[in-house]
């Protein structure tokens, strides 16, 4: 039987993707994302194979087969067959698989690794990702006031959902805050597709009074036709300019407050800092994901 958090988050993270790919393409129980190229990025390749994918989170009474025998060759043929290209002047994204180990037996998991590292894969293993879980009540949807900021450089902060014409300017602010190159087309075409899909994707932004640029970005997931009572966080980052203000804390706090009372809000995270963070604002350690990365070498 699959645990709910396990099989809500996972859900939520696939559609995710599934979400800002250029394509989706289903076989077994794993998905190809076909994506922007940003090679800078793990889960952002140009091509994903993720294994595996929930359609039903909603029905634990299931369990997950194991993956195939002759996944690497999936994989491999999966990639030849869409003619993957790159532009001459951008280094090869090179296609990834996930393997999801958390509920697989360790024994058929390293079959699985074996298989992919005997066919030309590099192989991380032991991936562990902290899954966090918070649930909106009318409690904290009322009483969470904005954190004082502490520098002086800040002045009359506004937080609000972004709108198109933000988009520009919006990308200079993500490209600061995870050390992205301004002029990457894809990190553009990324929050286009997120903030025009604002069905599904919460784009939400913090912007200085003083110089009326942005200064904090959180992007949520929220998938309200197939589940409106879950959500994702995909993204929180703030400046490095403004960093150790509360800002991070604030700008979340603000999207989450636009989301209905009883949503269970997921996200995955590895560093403890953040850890801390989520905590402070009320998220709680609910499991966690271990995988693998196997990634294929293209000449």
């Amino acid at each position: 039987m699959l645990p709910s958090w396990y099989a809500e988050s996972r859900f939520l993270q696939g559609e995710a993707l599934r979400t800002l790919s250029d394509s989706t393409d289903c076989f077994v129980f794993g998905r190809m994302f076909k994506t922007p190229t940003n090679p800078g990025y793990r889960d952002g390749n140009h091509m994903l194979i993720s294994f595996c994918h929930l359609e039903f989170p909603w029905d634990y009474s299931g369990t997950l087969a194991d993956p195939p025998r002759g996944l690497p060759q999936i994989v491999t043929s999966t990639y030849h067959t869409h003619s993957l290209l790159t532009p001459p002047t951008a280094p090869p994204p090179l296609p990834r698989c996930i393997i999801d180990c958390t509920l697989m037996d360790p024994k058929m998991c390293d079959i699985i690794i074996e298989d992919f590292e005997m066919a030309g894969f590099s192989c991380e293993r032991g991936i562990v990702d902290k899954v966090m879980c918070l649930t909106l009540t009318d409690r904290f949807l009322s009483s969470r006031p904005l954190p004082r900021l502490l520098s002086a450089n800040l002045h009359a902060i506004i937080y609000r959902i972004v709108d198109h014409a933000d988009i520009a300017s919006l990308s200079d602010c993500y490209a600061q805050c995870f050390g992205y190159e301004q002029s990457d087309s894809w990190l553009v075409d990324k929050l286009s597709r997120q903030v025009l899909n604002y069905h599904e994707f919460l784009v939400f932004a913090a912007r200085a009074g003083r110089n009326d640029n942005f200064v904090a970005i959180a992007v949520v997931y929220t998938p309200v036709e197939r589940a409106p009572d879950l959500a994702f966080v995909q993204v929180l980052g703030t400046h490095p300019e403004y960093r150790r203000n509360g800002l991070a804390t604030a700008v979340l706090t603000q999207a989450l407050k636009c989301l209905p009372p009883g949503s269970r809000i997921y996200l995955d995270v590895y560093d403890s800092s953040a850890i801390a963070l989520y905590k402070k604002i009320g998220f709680e350690h609910v499991g966690e994901v271990l995988s693998a990365q196997c990634t294929l070498t293209v000449e």
